[in-house]
């Protein structure tokens, strides 16, 4: 799930945390907001109806173009190797630039302008990141820095802007450091400070106001991958889930912090719950794995079998275990962003399992394949090990 956190990384433009300053009415407010609780439990079809009904009432705003196309974002989030949602997104958020040339006229709203202007130009630049088309994405950064610069002059009237700066702040430096190819294009850009952009979430996850789901979302990713504090991610997890029961992405990372807390059995009901469903849309739709556009796409259940496989394998079960990363294996050429690390240790412990149950012979060239794709020193060391020694399940 790494990678598809990284496209999910939309929600720094957070529109469910908007105050009535940077809406059109407190009308307008209130059905976003509804829009916007169908769009995080993925229930898209409602979520665009209710997007059509603002973008009809309100003709000349930004706004409703804006909503429909983070409708269409999750739509690709959840299965990112399929490029059928690509022009309507591009179509939605070119219609929410356009629009701007209206709201730049109005008096008065200097702030509402500022906002959408670094959102609309943010969230193209975040799509072409994904789609690793990094100078066009750099070139669209560029041009909104200034609208979110120019939002520190709004904090006292609003937090939407202090949420922001305090995702720049983390993710100037994140990027880099995993995407090394943006590092020469960062030149152009602030310094980012990743301490500075952790305080700022946290304050944002206490405050009393729905800023909160996001800044709890990119904790949750941030304590999970990058600075590890299992017990608080774990945490915001469960609130996601608890409001947002039908997200596939926050309930496979409710497991998967689950697991790495300990509790295998939660882990383990999380994760079958996941693949029942995930068997019955297979069942409905009568399609290949690979052509599942849906909220069970083959890109949200590779951990949950990653998983489940590991819960197996921890109880001394290889047999059971190696059901489940054959189901994972599965999935490999299907997914074209994978985390390799996590896709070495799977072919680790799929060889730990077949010397456990049909001797080293069997075992051996899953150990080499993960050799091969092994990330860092230790993966190395471990993984030449076992070609020679036992390190069967």
């Amino acid at each position: 799930m790494k990678g598809l956190w990284i496209g999910i990384l939309i929600l720094i433009f957070g529109l469910q945390n908007l105050k009535s300053q940077v809406l059109p009415d407190s009308l307008f407010q209130k059905t976003a907001f509804k829009g916007l609780d169908y769009v995080y439990n993925l229930d898209f079809y409602r979520a665009q109806m209710v997007f059509d009904g603002l973008k009809k009432n309100w003709p000349r705003e930004s706004a409703p173009h804006f909503l429909s196309a983070l409708n269409t974002w999750w739509k690709i989030s959840i299965s990112r190797d399929f490029r059928g949602h690509d022009n309507l997104f591009l179509k939605e958020i070119d219609s929410a630039l356009y629009k701007l040339q209206y709201l730049e006229k109005k008096k008065g709203h200097k702030m509402e302008y500022a906002f959408f202007a670094f959102n609309i130009l943010a969230f193209k630049a975040r799509y072409y990141a994904m789609r690793e088309e990094w100078m066009t994405a750099a070139n669209l950064a560029r041009k909104a820095l200034p609208w979110l610069l120019e939002g520190r002059n709004y904090l006292q009237e609003t937090n939407e802007f202090n949420f922001a700066l305090g995702l720049y702040d983390y993710f100037a430096v994140y990027y880099p450091e995993k995407h090394p190819v943006t590092k020469p294009l960062m030149v152009f850009f602030p310094s980012g400070n990743k301490a500075n952009g952790i305080r700022l979430l946290e304050k944002a996850s206490t405050e009393v106001s729905s800023s909160r789901n996001e800044a709890r979302f990119f904790l949750m990713r941030i304590y999970t991958d990058d600075e590890p504090n299992y017990p608080k991610a774990l945490e915001m997890a469960k609130f996601l889930s608890r409001n947002y029961p039908n997200n596939t992405v926050y309930r496979a990372y409710l497991g998967k912090l689950y697991y790495l807390n300990g509790d295998r059995t939660s882990a383990r009901t999380v994760f079958t719950g996941m693949e029942k469903l995930h068997l019955q849309a297979l069942e409905k739709e009568q399609k290949r794995i690979d052509q599942i556009h849906s909220t069970y796409t083959s890109q949200v259940m590779f951990e949950p079998w990653y998983y489940l496989g590991r819960t197996w394998q921890d109880q001394q079960n290889p047999a059971y275990a190696l059901v489940y990363y054959r189901k994972a294996e599965g999935l490999l050429n299907l997914i074209q962003e994978k985390d390799v690390e996590v896709v070495a240790d799977l072919l680790f412990r799929m060889g730990q399992c077949l010397e456990a149950i049909s001797g080293k012979e069997k075992a051996i060239p899953y150990y080499q394949d993960a050799l091969k794709q092994a990330q860092t020193p230790e993966q190395k060391k471990k993984f030449h090990s076992c070609l020679k020694q036992p390190c069967g399940s």
